[in-house]
């Protein structure tokens, strides 16, 4: 008999999502049962598409949001309907409170006529301009005049007419409005308000209609508000670099390695410590070892400042010349036996007991001497250094980390502001865009120029007349000299790199939080409305690119007489800024609205106004009297080495030797009386001279009372050949900004 075959079992297949779908729809079971199910059908079904996706089988839109996510709580019938009740509840409320407004009416704040005709508008600026211009003459002062001269003749009619009976009847301005007593006003309404009527300077996309209820009159109030903040703002950040400075101040000085060497003429280092031929071999350290108890000690710069002046060191060591080798030995060894480490309990004043001068020059000469030798030899303990210099390295990376958190400080308080000028602009409420952003650009404008670089400058600077002015002029620099550049010179220029860099990318980093905002929120997205705004592009600001380099332009323009460096500077942020914008505007942000050209004015008008105080600057920086120059008089060339002894505050037996002998800070005729002043000063006069002849002529070119047309076609007709872009009416509803505020149809709508 033939083989019976077995019968093939085929297995049972088991559609799981049907199955957790059926589950939700069971009844008997309780809602958060059910919506687990929905939601585990739910991810199965989205595992099943993503995969028939992959293969090319079906074209589908990747998922995003809720629908994505599968929580179960979003599945979860009776706390979605909870949610839709709240959400009725809400939308009835707000429609009751349009009702009511609509009810009340909406106060009339602005309106616009666009007239079909060119020539209807010039007629109508015409007679509203001719309007305005018997309205000045009738309240002017001729007028007023005129009216109380007719009053009189008036009064004295009377008089005559009623036989002695007199009756004042007060005429013009005492008793009617300048409408009624001009007969017919075209800007006369009702005959009880005037309308100001003009012609309008801005496009139908670059009104602001949820500022239009904003008084104008009251805007200075809410421009103070701003100031006042960005003030503060501002005080805040001087009194952190003025704690920085303070702990610097604590540091032993640094100044300038200038006439310290041999035959220097107030501190010659080698004929007291010679350190230059000294070294860690036992017997060669005999200069290492007599210096060390005077480093020891703490001579800050703020103890050692009425020894030194404009970076460097003026107080008179010249008597201590040689002590160590011209002294009598047993006179040296004793006081080095006096100094020396563990032979005595307290310091007791070294060369001078009564002064620090001789603290403060061991501390220089020291200091020199390190600095010199490189922080390359200490690192590798060269010589003995690593042990001899660290008290100096310390003192210099402490100095440089300080330094360093103050430069990082004002660059977060440049960004910060720039940030806030944004938000307290947008509460100035200004009427359009243009105003708005002109608004934020001007204010960044000045306050990073301020925090930039006028503050680092101004509480560097050492003006005792000035000095009760909170933080600023109580600083270590009455002259700008080599020093100056090395320390305050250079803090500005490292300000205004970083500002290069981190403010083209504070513009691109609006593209990286919407970025981030769009990945890490789409999973919660639960309705189309918030999908569309999540995913709305950032916007792209002018002034947020313009204030910074405004700012930027200025303080380099000004201040590049002294720093030419910072050109370059203004080179990288060009170059930056220029890369991102193309990036963003290209391919992230949305296209801005149509601007006037008053942002690209206020750039053009800080041009000639930067020159002038960059030739004004650079006539006090080279006419310094220590720059070599020729005075007019005379024709000394060369550096002015002139006199004067100056005892020192509460030291009357150390004098303090200037070697230069320095202008009065506010003597401006001495600079300029010197060649390297008098050519930048030549150049600023000529340039005064230009600035005021080319506003002069802008200045007379006033707006004439008469407009003139200018051949425009008919509004129909330009909108029918495409001629106009954007909207082509100033009606809030075809503005698309606020087309989903005014549906057309609701009442809201009505009257607009």
């Amino acid at each position: 008999p033939s083989a019976i075959p077995a019968t093939a079992v085929k297995p049972t297949k088991v559609d799981v999502w049907m199955t957790t779908v059926s589950e939700a729809r069971d009844r008997s079971k309780s809602m958060n049962e059910r919506a687990f199910s929905a939601a585990r059908a739910a991810r199965k079904s989205h595992k099943i598409t993503s995969m028939s996706r992959r293969k090319g089988m079906i074209q589908t839109s990747k998922s995003v949001g809720a629908v994505n996510n599968h929580r179960a709580k979003d599945y979860n019938l009776d706390r979605l309907r909870a949610k839709v009740q709240t959400s009725l509840l809400e939308r009835q409320e707000t429609a009751d409170a349009i009702a009511a407004c609509t009810l009340k009416g909406y106060r009339i704040v602005n309106a616009w006529v666009t007239f079909s005709e060119e020539q209807s508008c010039v007629d109508c600026i015409d007679a509203v301009n001719g309007s305005n211009k018997r309205v000045r003459e009738e309240t002017g002062i001729a007028g007023g005049i005129a009216r109380i001269a007719g009053g009189i003749a008036e009064i004295a009619g009377g008089v005559a007419r009623n036989s002695g009976t007199a009756r004042i009847i007060p005429t013009g301005r005492f008793s009617k409005r300048p409408s009624e007593t001009l007969g017919v006003d075209v800007c006369s309404f009702e005959g009880t308000h005037r309308l100001d009527v003009k012609q309008a300077k801005q496009a139908p996309s670059d009104v602001l209609w949820e500022n239009l209820s904003y008084p104008v009159s009251t805007m200075w109030k809410r421009k103070l508000r701003s100031v006042a903040a960005t003030v503060i703002l501002i005080l805040i950040n001087a009194a952190i670099i003025s704690g920085a400075k303070t702990q610097i101040r604590r540091l032993p000085a640094k100044l300038l390695c200038i006439d310290t060497g041999a035959g220097g003429k107030h501190l010659d280092c080698p004929a007291i410590w010679n350190l230059a031929n000294s070294s860690s071999v036992a017997g060669e350290d005999t200069a290492r070892l007599d210096i060390s108890p005077f480093v020891a000690t703490d001579a800050t710069a703020l103890t050692c400042r009425p020894f030194m002046g404009n970076g460097r060191f003026l107080g008179n060591m010249t008597s201590y010349n040689g002590f160590y080798t011209n002294k009598n030995a047993s006179v040296v060894a004793a006081f080095r036996a006096s100094t020396a480490a563990g032979s005595r309990k307290l310091w007791d004043g070294g060369f001078d007991p009564i002064s620090n001068v001789d603290e403060c020059a061991a501390h220089v000469c020291y200091g020199c001497y390190c600095s010199e030798k490189g922080y390359w030899d200490y690192d590798n303990n060269a010589d003995g250094l690593g042990d001899f210099c660290k008290e100096y390295w310390d003192n210099e990376i402490l100095r440089q980390i300080i330094l360093a958190f103050g430069i990082m400080v004002s660059s977060a308080m440049n960004i910060v502001l720039k940030e806030l000028n944004v938000v307290l602009s947008k509460m100035e409420h200004d009427h359009s865009h243009t105003k708005q952003e002109l608004s934020i650009a001007a204010r960044m404008m000045v306050s990073l120029t301020i925090n930039s670089a006028l503050l680092p400058m101004l509480m560097a600077a050492d003006i005792t007349e000035l000095r009760r002015v909170p933080f600023l002029f109580k600083g270590d620099f009455s002259e700008v000299n080599a020093q100056w550049y090395s320390e305050v010179g250079n803090l500005v220029v490292q300000v205004a790199a970083v500002n290069a860099v981190t403010f083209p990318l504070s513009c691109l980093s609006k593209v990286w939080l919407w970025k981030l905002k769009i990945y890490f929120f789409s999973p919660y997205i639960r309705t189309q409305q918030q999908l569309n705004q999540l995913y709305r592009p950032p916007r792209f600001l002018l002034s947020e690119r313009y204030g910074p380099f405004l700012a930027a332009m200025v303080y380099t323009i000004v201040f590049s007489s002294g720093m030419p460096i910072l050109y370059m500077v203004l080179m990288l942020w060009c170059a930056l800024q220029m890369a991102v914008d193309r990036v963003t505007l290209l391919h992230y942000c949305a296209s801005p609205p149509r601007y006037t050209g008053k942002l690209a004015a206020l750039l053009i008008h800080m041009v000639p106004v930067s020159v002038l105080l960059h030739f004004g600057v650079a006539t006090y920086v080279f006419g310094e009297r220590s720059l070599p120059s020729f005075t007019l008089a005379g024709g000394v060339s060369g550096k002015w080495f002139e006199g004067g002894n100056v005892p020192v505050t509460g030291n009357q037996t150390q004098i303090v030797d200037r070697d230069l002998t320095d202008d009065d800070q506010w003597d401006l005729s001495a600079r300029i009386a010197r060649v390297n002043g008098i050519v930048p000063t030549v150049a600023m006069v000529a340039t005064a001279m230009a600035m005021g002849a080319a506003y002069g002529c802008l200045a007379r070119k006033r707006q004439p009372e008469e407009m003139e047309a200018e051949g425009c076609p008919p509004v129909r007709e330009a909108i029918a050949l495409g001629l106009l872009s954007g909207p082509a009416s100033y009606s809030i509803t075809q503005n698309p900004e606020y087309q989903h505020l005014f549906p057309p149809g609701h009442p809201v709508s009505e009257g607009l």
